[in-house]
């Protein structure tokens, strides 16, 4: 099944302007929708290229279980953000997208301890240029070896393209990943971001459409076999299944987990639960927080590793 989408100039700026004026509800938080940052592009203003980085990292983040100490304006995120604000004011820069996602492993192994995978790297690199090339004043000449972020909707669009799906992005590893992105610029050939606004906004609803039709044969499933070293089983299983309490515990802030439940109701549950056997359901190892925030979106099934005892 193929979507022919409309990629016209008129249409992705439309939906720039729509993905600019996201809110809360959406699933959005950041400087740039809090409108501590405004959506102009200047190559001089280090705050700019910074909250870019904290904003595509805020992207990132439901599928970095225990990572912490993050400051946009020390350690492994500013200095990524430094070498993007660099890469504009070179002017014909070499796009490095290899090299700033190593780096960006290796900084936050170094500087906070934190084993981040090759596919948390490309989302936080590629979500960066994606903010960055919504601003005004930015062009679009400048972003012409940019790559398209994946998440679930834009590898929903790349199963209708070559009837491969990879749902788990945040496991992909580097090998994969550069055949993944080769592909999708052999398809796309130019504007890449421009046409990721597109794709994304038009998969939204198209996704949950897939996984209607394919549900049965398990091509929409959640098989992570090709893209991580470290993958494992993913199983799905009832909501229900899972040991959580219906009273929120002490310690865990309630708006903060209304705020992640709208994010999945957008996104889906990426990050599989970390569980083990319990009686006749399972007690959730990893993944408690967002355990209360799936009760409150209706989700019926997610997708868990299960421990062996």
């Amino acid at each position: 099944m193929r979507w022919e989408l409309d990629f016209s100039e008129k249409r992705i700026v439309a939906v720039k302007e729509d993905f600019k004026k996201k809110v809360k509800g959406d699933g959005k938080r950041g400087p740039f929708y809090n409108k501590t940052q405004s959506w102009v592009f200047d190559r001089d203003d280090k705050t700019l290229f910074r909250n870019a980085v904290w904003q595509a990292y805020l992207d990132t983040n439901r599928t970095m279980t225990g990572i912490s100490g993050l400051d946009k304006d020390f350690g492994a995120l500013a200095n990524f953000a430094d070498e993007v604000q660099l890469f504009f004011q070179k002017n014909s820069g070499e796009f490095t997208h290899e090299l700033w996602c190593d780096n960006l492993i290796n900084d936050l192994k170094e500087i906070n301890q934190y084993e981040a995978r090759y596919g948390h790297a490309q989302k936080i690199v590629n979500m960066t240029f994606k903010y960055l090339y919504c601003c005004s004043g930015a062009e679009k000449q400048w972003f012409k070896d940019c790559h398209m972020p994946l998440d679930q909707y834009t590898l929903a669009w790349f199963f209708t393209e070559e009837g491969i799906l990879f749902q788990g992005w945040s496991w992909f590893n580097k090998e994969k990943y550069i055949e993944v992105s080769n592909t999708i610029k052999s398809i796309l050939k130019s504007d890449i971001l421009g046409k990721e606004l597109v794709i994304w906004d038009e998969f939204k609803d198209k996704t949950v459409e897939l996984k209607k039709i394919y549900k049965e044969d398990n091509r929409m499933g959640n098989d992570r076999t090709n893209i991580s070293d470290k993958d494992g089983k993913i199983d799905m299983i009832s909501i229900d299944l899972l040991n959580i309490e219906s009273e929120l515990p002490s310690g865990i802030d309630e708006e903060a987990i209304s705020d992640l439940a709208e994010s999945i109701k957008e996104h889906g549950v990426i990050e599989p639960f970390v569980v083990r056997k319990n009686g006749e359901g399972y007690e959730i190892v990893a993944g408690k927080r967002r355990g209360y925030a799936v009760k409150k979106t209706g989700i019926k099934e997610v997708p868990v590793r299960i421990m062996e005892d």
